[in-house]
């Protein structure tokens, strides 16, 4: 009887710690998840900044490209003189 009791008393243990490690990787879990959001709303910030800043440099390719266009003009206009 003693023997059993010692079993069960084993037992009891066996499970208890189970159910910490299992608490621990459900914790590990959820931040990791957590974690992997962050990083997400991070990616899609930096994305954002990314594209803002690819037209940002569009226009003034543009305004570059115009600016050239008068400049030239201008040469030529002295040079006709």
């Amino acid at each position: 009887m003693e023997q059993l009791r010692n079993k069960f008393a084993r037992l009891q243990e066996e499970r208890d710690k189970a159910e910490l490690r299992a608490e621990k990787a459900e914790k590990e879990l959820r931040d990791a998840n957590s974690h992997i959001e962050e990083q997400e709303r991070e990616i899609t910030s930096l994305r954002n900044k990314i594209d803002l800043l690819e037209s940002e440099v569009e226009v003034e390719h543009q305004k570059y490209a115009e600016m050239k266009e008068q400049y030239d003009a201008l040469v030529n206009d002295i040079h006709d003189i």
